[in-house]
């Protein structure tokens, strides 16, 4: 959740933090850019492919590292909180969503639709035999880890608060 790539200074800030670190795909959320679809090069021809909305909300994106640029396949800009790319690696072809799910305050509609394209998406991807890879905000609060948990999955600092869709 990076909270605001409004425009191509927070971007070029963006990759001067990841300089020096080896990555290969970054998958951001809450982007808040205001093109609803946006695919360009950036410096040291790394691609962004991000989908965004009018009002400086939401958004999503894919950043990938310019070693991978040759490899993309397909590029689809669902909507302000979901894009993937299918990316060719080793001879599979990877699937990388960006989601960003809508908080507490919205209807469980809205988070049903997200589901509802989320788990289309992600049957295509496994009828065509690709890998998937699905990163996000997904706004559940999940509460602190029990005994019973599994530490990869809930950290050790969790808030004290567990919402139905955080179960």
């Amino acid at each position: 959740n990076v909270r605001g790539l409004t425009n191509e200074a927070r971007l070029d800030e963006l990759l001067m933090e990841m300089h020096g670190v080896t990555w290969d795909v970054i998958l951001l959320a809450e982007t808040m850019r205001t093109h609803r679809e946006e695919s360009m090069v950036l410096d040291g021809g790394h691609l962004f492919a991000g989908a965004g909305y009018e009002l400086n909300q939401r958004g999503v994106a894919v950043l990938i590292n310019s070693r991978w640029a040759s490899a993309v396949r397909n590029t689809v800009f669902v909507n302000e909180r979901l894009v993937y790319v299918d990316l060719k690696a080793h001879g599979k072809i990877i699937r990388l969503i960006s989601s960003y799910f809508p908080h507490a305050r919205y209807a469980d509609s809205h988070v049903d639709a997200m589901y509802t394209s989320l788990s289309r998406i992600c049957t295509e991807a496994r009828r065509k035999h690709y890998r998937t890879i699905l990163g996000g905000d997904f706004n559940a609060e999940v509460g602190s880890r029990l005994d019973t948990d599994n530490s990869k999955v809930i950290g050790r600092f969790g808030l004290n608060v567990e919402t139905s869709r955080g179960q």
